[in-house]
């Protein structure tokens, strides 16, 4: 079987290939920039030259995914509640 197909369910519609779930998760982890306090969409979170390397369909996948991930909290941050629930913003915990 091939290790780069294979497909991580995000929720009951969506799924994210392993190898892009990987990606993100080390691009988040590798971030350095965020401070605690402060308030950070996807793209700021994963950082710019890893979200610009995306497709639009990559990064929607991402988004959900960075939501995922902290609503089972496997990640260091909480969510944001904002006026208008998307974009979701986060920031560390």
């Amino acid at each position: 079987m091939d290790k780069t197909k294979e497909r991580i369910p995000l929720n009951n519609r969506l799924s994210i290939t392993a190898e892009l779930f990987v990606s993100l998760f080390m691009a988040i982890e590798e971030n350095k920039s965020l401070v605690k306090g402060g308030e950070y969409c996807a793209k700021k979170i994963c950082g710019k030259d890893f979200w610009s390397a995306l497709t639009i369909g990559e990064c929607k996948q991402a988004g959900i995914c960075i939501s995922q991930l902290v609503k089972y909290e496997m990640l260091n941050l909480i969510e944001v509640k904002r006026r208008h629930e998307y974009p979701k913003h986060y920031q560390l915990k």
